[in-house]
């Protein structure tokens, strides 16, 4: 073996090697970590320990695909109100429903400081969207007492 072939050899090692985790095999792989599955159930699980006034107040939102922008100052907003018992979001965190989407979207909102809680919307249910869904956040139809 030359010493040429040995360089190119070597390069091509260190080129393959330092692209470890750059690539998705694919868009729809679903590899979500434990804190990014049954994240409803979680936060319903988180309510409990809330502390209790005489009044229940709600933050919404939705339609946060595109717009993290947006969705990091609605987290930082709603932390800075101690009122906020939880968090609401009414569908549309993925785009197309690409579970890569749904981290990107999740992501933001585990930066609250309260449980919140994912209902599915039309963008989510795109491709395999509803396997995301119910992957990431659990069943479409969930339910909860508080207070």
């Amino acid at each position: 073996m030359t010493i040429r072939n040995i360089l190119i050899v070597f390069i091509t090692a260190i080129a393959l090697l330092s692209c470890d985790g750059m690539f998705d095999y694919s868009p729809f792989l679903i590899d979500f970590s434990e804190e990014n599955r049954n994240v409803n159930q979680q936060n319903i699980g988180k309510l409990a320990n809330q502390t209790h006034d005489d009044t229940i107040t709600i933050a919404f939102t939705g339609d946060t695909h595109r717009w993290f922008d947006e969705t990091e100052k609605f987290v930082a907003k709603v932390n800075q109100k101690p009122s906020v018992d939880f968090v609401i979001h009414v569908g549309d965190i993925a785009d197309i429903g690409l579970p890569k989407q749904y981290f990107w979207g999740n992501s933001y909102l585990l930066k609250l400081n309260i449980p919140y809680f994912v209902v599915v919307g039309n963008h989510d249910l795109v491709g395999n969207g509803l396997t995301a869904y119910n992957e990431m956040f659990g069943s479409l139809d969930f339910s909860f007492v508080y207070k």
